[in-house]
C-alpha cells in the first residue's frame, strides 16, 4: 500500500460504493452477482482490489486469523482468488457478511444489497505481497467455479463478464504477461471477447495534477492488461475521487450490454 494507506482506503471504500449503488440503478433489471477478491492467499491483503461482476444478459482482501475466527475461516479464505465474505482488519467491516446461501458473491436474492457489497468491499488497509492479476484470474477460473467450490455457480455463460482492478502499485508478482492473463478471461467466456468488459483504476494512470503516489507507467503490465480489451476503460486511482471514474464506467458497461448476445 502507498504511503497514504488511510486515505486510499477511504477512496476505495467510497467510490466502489458509488459504483455498486450506480451500477444497481442502471441494471434494475439484471441478475446481479458482485464478488470481491482479495489480492493474495495469507489473511491479510490489500494494495489490489479486484472487483468482478456478472449479470445476466449484463453487468476487492481480508485480514483474518483462524484461531481468532475458528467458525468463520475455511480453506477459501486462504484460497487466491476466493471471493471475500468475512473482512477483518484495520479499517475493514470485521465481520461476517451474511452473504445468502453462504455464497462467496452477492446475488439478486440478498435483501440488502448495498449493505452486503459495501461489507464485502470494506476490506481495510493490510495486505503483504499483491498478486491481484492472478487472483482475478483463478476467481473466474474452472477450479474455483466448479461445483462445490469456493465460487461455484457465480460465473454464468449468458452473462456479461465485468472485471474492476482498484491498485495503486503494479502486480510485479502475478506470473504470465497481459496477454495471458486476458487470455484467461477470456476462455472463461468461452472465447467471446465481446462479452467482457475490464476497467482498470491504476497508479499508472497519472491524475491531474499528479499525486505523490502515482507513477508514470504507461508499459505497466496491470495497464496494458486492461487496455487489451475492445471494451475497457482506464482511470488514476490517485484522482481526486475514485468514484467519478467508476461510475462513468457503466456508460461503456451499458453500451457493451446493448450489444451483448448470450451464446446459444
Amino acid at each position: 500500500m502507498a504511503a497514504d494507506s488511510y486515505a486510499d482506503a477511504l477512496s476505495i471504500r467510497s467510490g466502489t460504493a458509488a459504483f455498486i449503488a450506480a451500477m444497481q440503478e442502471q441494471a434494475a433489471g439484471y441478475d446481479l452477482h458482485v464478488m470481491a477478491v482479495k489480492g493474495d492467499p495469507a489473511v491479510a491483503a490489500l494494495t489490489g482490489v479486484s472487483i468482478a461482476a456478472t449479470a445476466r444478459i449484463c453487468v476487492t482482501n481480508t485480514d483474518r486469523s483462524r484461531d481468532l475466527y475458528p467458525d468463520f475461516v475455511t480453506e477459501c479464505d486462504s484460497a487466491l482468488g476466493a471471493g471475500v465474505r468475512y473482512p477483518a482488519g484495520f479499517m475493514a467491516s470485521n465481520r461476517d457478511c451474511e452473504l445468502v446461501d453462504d455464497r462467496r458473491y452477492i446475488t439478486a436474492e440478498q435483501p440488502d444489497f448495498a449493505a452486503a457489497a459495501e461489507c464485502i468491499l470494506n476490506v481495510g488497509q493490510t495486505g503483504g505481497e499483491q498478486k491481484y492479476l492472478s487472483a482475478m484470474s483463478q476467481a473466474i477460473g474452472p477450479a474455483l467455479n466448479a461445483p462445490d467450490s469456493c465460487n461455484a455457480g457465480f460465473l454464468r455463460p449468458d452473462a456479461m463478464l465485468v472485471v474492476v482492478v482498484l491498485a495503486d502499485e503494479p502486480d510485479d508478482a502475478s506470473p504470465g504477461t497481459p496477454e495471458g492473463l486476458a487470455a484467461s478471461l477470456i476462455a472463461a467466456k468461452g472465447g467471446y471477447t465481446d462479452g467482457i468488459v475490464v476497467v482498470g483504476i491504476l497508479g499508472s494512470v497519472q491524475s491531474t495534477p499528479p499525486d505523490a503516489n502515482c507513477y508514470d507507467g504507461p508499459e505497466e503490465r496491470t495497464r496494458e492488461f486492461v487496455e487489451g480489451f475492445p471494451n475497457h476503460v482506464l482511470g488514476s486511482f490517485c484522482a481526486e475521487y475514485i468514484g467519478a471514474n467508476l461510475v462513468a464506467a457503466l456508460d461503456v458497461i451499458q453500451a457493451a450490454c446493448g450489444e451483448f448476445v448470450p451464446p446459444g
